[in-house]
């Protein structure tokens, strides 16, 4: 890469982090910091709309549908820690996109899952998830449409913050996360 592309590539990505910067001083977003050991650098980012705290307030209230030994609140600490840390990130149930209806254009929408949550954002660029709602996974099988409600709620929310380059437009696993294994 030559010095100019270098100069250029720097200059893009800090002015795009100052965008989520500014999102998070102007209380448009707050960011889920990870719970790391002293001098550990995160790979992924999560920040979330304040909407997001409803849940975030919920989830110690709710009960395993699965009658496993974690609870809900165990399993959400468990995904961040592992989203957040400093290994590679499980993909296969741990994550996935939220596809839409036949002949519709894929929307970037994305979903973080345990057995009993799910979590619904997108990612603004790789490696950073932007959580914009998240319920208890039983309700959104019970409920015909409620993935479609979270999918569009996520779009019209992330389409109303100002953000240069609003999402990526790649729907392959590694187009928005690196570090991942396929268990």
């Amino acid at each position: 890469m030559n010095s100019r592309a270098k100069d250029l590539s720097i200059y893009l990505v800090l002015t795009y982090m100052a965008t989520l910067t500014k999102l998070v001083a102007d209380g448009a977003l707050f960011e889920i910091e990870p719970d790391l050991d002293p001098g550990a650098q995160p790979f992924r980012y999560l920040y979330a709309v304040p909407g997001f705290r409803r849940f975030l307030d919920e989830v110690p209230s709710l009960e395993s549908a699965w009658n496993i030994e974690e609870t809900p609140a165990e399993q959400l600490d468990d995904l961040l820690a592992e989203f957040l840390g400093t290994e590679p990130f499980a993909v296969r149930w741990r994550f996935g996109p939220l596809f839409p209806p036949r002949g519709k254009p894929w929307p970037g929408v994305w979903e973080l899952k345990t057995a009993d949550l799910r979590i619904f954002g997108w990612f603004p660029r790789r490696n950073c998830f932007i959580a914009v709602n998240g319920c208890h996974a039983a309700k959104v099988k019970q409920i015909h449409g409620l993935y479609g409600a979270f999918r569009d709620e996520v779009v019209r929310v992330r389409n109303a913050l100002p953000i240069d380059e609003p999402y990526v437009t790649g729907e392959d696993y590694h187009d928005v996360i690196s570090l991942l294994y396929f268990p």
